[in-house]
C-alpha cells in the first residue's frame, strides 16, 4: 500500500494493516486534513503475513480484502474529524458479513438505483461489437444502441460518485488520482457541475442531487461574503467555480472568472427537484430561502442599460461562457436570472409567502433585456420533451459525435426562452447560428 501523500505504516493486528497520513501543502498553505487507511484480510487457510506496507497471503483458498478509508474532513470549515473512529467502524461491521453477503448487497444497492429507468432507441448489429470497437466511428455506423448505453453510463457514474451525506460529483468524480489534477478536480459551475447533474431528476435518481444541494446551501454562506464585499449586494452570488472549501470569489482571468450567474444557475437544480417531488416541505425549508436570496442579489446588481431609452435591465461586468472577454449584457446571464426569477416568483406563489418580492421580481423580470436568439439544431426529438431530457440527450449525442460539449450558449433554448419563430422546423445538432435582436 502506497501514497503519494505523506503517510506511516503500522500492524494493528495480524491480519490489519494501518495507514495514517496527511495532506499535502498547497500554495503556501499547510496540509491539516488528516486521514487514515485500513486493510483487513479475511484468508480462507493458508498463511498471512505482514511487512511495512504490505501484505502477503501464501496458499490459502481464498482471501478477501476489506478496505475503509476516511479523513478528518467534516465541513468546509471543520477538518477537525476522527477518521480513525470512521475507519474502524466500517470494517467492524463489514467483518462480520461473509463476501458472498457483502457482494449481495453491494448488486442490490446498485440496482435499487440503477433499474429505475430504461432508454430504448432500437438497436442494430453493432450492438455485439466490442465497446471500444463502437466508439470509434459512432457517427459512420447505424449503432442506436450506442446512446442508450452512454445514457446508461451516465447515470452509473452518478449513482457511483454522489449519493446523500458525501461530498458532490466534480469534474473527476471519485476517480482522480492526480496531486494535480486537471482544473484541480473542482466544481465547474458554468457548465460542467450542472451538466453532471442533469440525469438525477429526469432518469429518477433524486437523491444522488442531495450532495449538490448541500453544496449550494454552504455556497450561498460563504457566497454572501463574496456578494458583500465584492458588490456591496445583498444575498449570495458564486462565480464560475468552486471547490471542497466552497469558494465564491472570481478566480483565475477577468475575463473568464467574472461571471456571476454560477449560483443563481445552479438554483435550478433546486427547482427540479421540487418540480419533480412536489417536496413542499423541500421547497420552504430549502430550496426557496436559497433561490430568494440569489434573487436579492440580481435584484440590487442589475442596473438599466445607458446605451438606449428602453429601460432594459442588464447584467454585468460578466462574460459568455466558453467565449470569454468582459462585456455588459451577456444573454445567457439574463436567461439564467430571468429562469431564476420566475421560480421564486412562483415559489413565492406556492408557499403563500413574500408577495411584494414576488411582485417586485415579475417587475424587474419583465424589464431585463430581451433574448438576441438563436437557431440551435439538435436531434430531432418533440419540443414537448422535458428541458432537462432535452439538455441531458444533447450532450449524449454530442459528446458521442465529437462535438463541442459545452453547450452553454443554448441555455434559453434549453429552458423555453426561446420564441417558436426562432426555433427550426426539423431540428438536427448540427450548428448554431446566432441571429440579431428583434
Amino acid at each position: 500500500m502506497t501514497s503519494p501523500q505523506k503517510t506511516k505504516f503500522e500492524t494493528e493486528t495480524p491480519d490489519t494493516l494501518v495507514m495514517n497520513g496527511v495532506n499535502g501543502s498547497s500554495q503556501g498553505i499547510k496540509g491539516a486534513l488528516k486521514f487514515q487507511a485500513n486493510v483487513r484480510v479475511m484468508a480462507n487457510g493458508g498463511k498471512t503475513d505482514l511487512d511495512t506496507n504490505q501484505i502477503s497471503v501464501t496458499n490459502a483458498d481464498s482471501a478477501t480484502l476489506l478496505i475503509a478509508i476516511a479523513t478528518s474532513f467534516k465541513s468546509f470549515k471543520n477538518v477537525g474529524g476522527d477518521p480513525e473512529a470512521l475507519v474502524r467502524t466500517h470494517i467492524a461491521a463489514a467483518s462480520k458479513k461473509s463476501f458472498g453477503s457483502l457482494r449481495k448487497d453491494h448488486i442490490a444497492e446498485h440496482q435499487r438505483l440503477f433499474r429505475r429507468a430504461a432508454l430504448d432507441l432500437g438497436t442494430s448489429e453493432m450492438a455485439k461489437r466490442p465497446t471500444n470497437e463502437r466508439i470509434q466511428n459512432p457517427d459512420k455506423t447505424n449503432d442506436p444502441h450506442l446512446a442508450t448505453l452512454y445514457f446508461q453510463f451516465g447515470r452509473y457514474l452518478l449513482i457511483c460518485s454522489s449519493r446523500p451525506g458525501c461530498q458532490p460529483a466534480n469534474l473527476q468524480g471519485i476517480w482522480n488520482e492526480s496531486m494535480n489534477p486537471p482544473w484541480g478536480s473542482k466544481y465547474t459551475d458554468n457548465i460542467n457541475t450542472e451538466m453532471n447533474y442533469w440525469p438525477a431528476e429526469v432518469t429518477n435518481l433524486s437523491e444522488c442531487h442531495e450532495p449538490l444541494f448541500d453544496l449550494i446551501k454552504d455556497c450561498s454562506h460563504t457566497g454572501a461574503l463574496t456578494a458583500k464585499t465584492f458588490y456591496d449586494c445583498p444575498g449570495w452570488v458564486l462565480h464560475h467555480n468552486t471547490d471542497g472549501w466552497r469558494g465564491t470569489a472570481p478566480i483565475n482571468h477577468s475575463n473568464h472568472g467574472i461571471w456571476p450567474t454560477g449560483g443563481a444557475w445552479l438554483c435550478q437544480h433546486l427547482w427540479w427537484h421540487y418540480a419533480y417531488t412536489l417536496d413542499k416541505e423541500f421547497l420552504r425549508e430549502t430550496a426557496y430561502p436559497i433561490m430568494k436570496s440569489a434573487a436579492e442579489f440580481f435584484a440590487d446588481y442589475l442596473i438599466e442599460d445607458p446605451r438606449n431609452d428602453k429601460g432594459w435591465l442588464i447584467s454585468g461586468p460578466s462574460n459568455s461562457p466558453e467565449n470569454g472577454g468582459l462585456v455588459m449584457g451577456p444573454t445567457m446571464d439574463h436567461q439564467i436570472i430571468r429562469n431564476l426569477f420566475a421560480h421564486c416568483i412562483e415559489s413565492a406563489r406556492i408557499l403563500g409567502v413574500d408577495a411584494e418580492f414576488a411582485e417586485r421580481l415579475k417587475t424587474m423580470r419583465a424589464k431585463i433585456a430581451p433574448n438576441g436568439f438563436a437557431e440551435i439544431f439538435f436531434c430531432r426529438i418533440d419540443d414537448k420533451v422535458d428541458a432537462t431530457f432535452l439538455c441531458f440527450v444533447q450532450f449524449i449525442i454530442a459528446d458521442v459525435c465529437d462535438h463541442d460539449r459545452a453547450c452553454t450558449g443554448g441555455f434559453g433554448h434549453l429552458c423555453h426562452q426561446v420564441p417558436d419563430r426562432a426555433r427550426p422546423q426539423h431540428q438536427h445538432l448540427l450548428a448554431l447560428k446566432i441571429l440579431p435582436r428583434p
